[in-house]
């Protein structure tokens, strides 16, 4: 077309057919118990009174039966953030475009304060925790929209646009040992594959990739996977380069811009009406772990030499159930999880 015509930002991968992240995403029923975490751990900031913010570092709790608010939704979301980290990754390594799962948010967001993670004056019984919530709720559309992790919504098979002869022709991915996958929270059932690729705990997804191409069924329109078959596989696409390339990918949609606040009428008891105390609030969200990128690692911070992958399933879950070190910086009234401060970030993102 003429020069004057925008053009399409170019891609650094040419991607053909769709990872589909299906099923459950959280399986708490068998998660350990008690399990034990830091209330801020999935937090970035905490700010508000000098009482709030040591009470909230220091706090700890049992995720089964913590209270509703916002460590609760942060922390749960860690979880359903890291696997679709995790799908992206792999998708990327199958060069194919990410069908999301659908999300839940065990908080609504709010500019102000909520109770109980859920607008002033919504019954419990009437908007019950967690719930289906949108995209933008956990994440910024824009950053997605300009950058190079291609993704469609949960409902994307089941548009009429969709052939059946698409839509059946699918590989079910499953990882030897990993349980079956429940029924996601709308109460879909994963959708059976016309054929089954098996891989072994630990495979990781330079492997995946490499297996479904063996097997002579790259060109499937839908690769399917669920979450307890993702989370047995190593977190690398098998080369530090091939890390440090996605990790610079995802810094954008899951490490910048996403801070967003949450504020709760149960931390907010002499708020407002009392000069002296400001509002006490929680920031999110918590990255996840970047991908083993070698010696310095995007940003410098949470990266290490490749290392041999685990390929005990026990182990592979108790690497993801152990909770992160975090440490806090802050003066005054406000703490921030180290080297997470947005600026920060940005800064170092555009200087890479």
């Amino acid at each position: 077309g003429p020069a004057s015509e925008p053009q399409p930002e170019p891609t650094e991968l040419e991607y053909s057919g769709f990872l589909h992240l299906d099923g459950a995403l959280l399986d708490m029923s068998s998660w350990p118990r008690p399990y034990m975490r830091s209330e801020a751990s999935a937090a970035i900031k905490v700010e508000g009174s000098r009482s709030f913010i040591d009470e909230t570092l220091a706090r700890k709790s049992d995720v089964h039966t913590m209270r509703d608010g916002p460590a609760r939704h942060l922390l749960l979301d860690s979880f359903q953030r890291r696997l679709i980290h995790d799908a992206l990754a792999l998708a990327r390594a199958m060069k194919r475009k990410l069908i999301l799962p659908p999300l839940q948010c065990w908080s609504d967001r709010y500019w102000n304060a909520l109770v109980r993670g859920r607008f002033p004056g919504v019954r419990a019984d009437a908007q019950p925790l967690p719930f289906h919530c949108p995209f933008d709720h956990l994440f910024d559309n824009e950053k997605w929209a300009h950058s190079d992790a291609p993704i469609r919504e949960h409902s994307f098979l089941d548009s009429h646009r969709v052939p059946d002869r698409d839509r059946n022709d699918s590989v079910r991915l499953v990882v030897r040992g990993a349980p079956a996958e429940a029924r996601d929270h709308l109460g879909r059932e994963p959708a059976v594959a016309a054929r089954t690729l098996e891989l072994s705990p630990g495979d990781d997804y330079a492997k995946a990739a490499s297996a479904l191409q063996q097997k002579g069924w790259g060109g499937a329109y839908v690769v399917k996977v669920g979450a307890r078959s993702l989370e047995l596989m190593c977190e690398s696409l098998g080369s530090a380069k091939a890390n440090a390339a996605f990790n610079k990918v995802v810094q954008r949609v899951l490490g910048i811009g996403e801070q967003i606040r949450y504020c709760d009428d149960a931390d907010n008891r002499r708020w407002p009406g009392d000069a002296r105390h400001p509002i006490n609030c929680t920031w999110g969200f918590h990255r996840p772990p970047p991908l083993p990128e070698g010696s310095g690692g995007l940003l410098g911070v949470g990266a290490s030499a490749p290392a041999a992958c685990r390929t005990d399933a026990k182990e592979i879950l108790a690497a993801r159930f152990a909770e992160p070190e975090r440490s806090w910086k802050g003066r005054g009234g406000e703490s921030w999880s180290t080297q997470d401060r947005p600026g920060y970030l940005y800064h170092q993102y555009m200087n890479k």
